[in-house]
């Protein structure tokens, strides 16, 4: 089951330096979806889509959604 779209707005949060929606984004990375599918399930554009997964890398200072995955995993933002 995917996870809903964060219904907060996109600045920081006190629980961490991702915000509500770049938590769902990771939640979505290690999934079979396509940029366009998460960016449909979370009713935005790609383009925005694409800018929430680039914030992700930021934070995660990584520059491929596989290496996401592994650091989010290792930092335990992700089970």
């Amino acid at each position: 089951m995917l996870p809903e779209p964060a219904e907060r707005p996109c600045g920081p949060t006190s629980r961490g330096p991702l915000s509500a929606i770049e938590r769902t984004v990771l939640v979505l990375l290690p999934t079979p979806l396509s940029v366009a599918e998460i960016a449909a399930h979370l009713r935005i554009s790609d383009t925005a889509a694409r800018e929430h997964i680039r914030s992700v890398y930021r934070a995660l200072r990584v520059s491929s959604r596989r290496t996401a995955v592994w650091e989010a995993q290792d930092r335990g933002l992700l089970p």
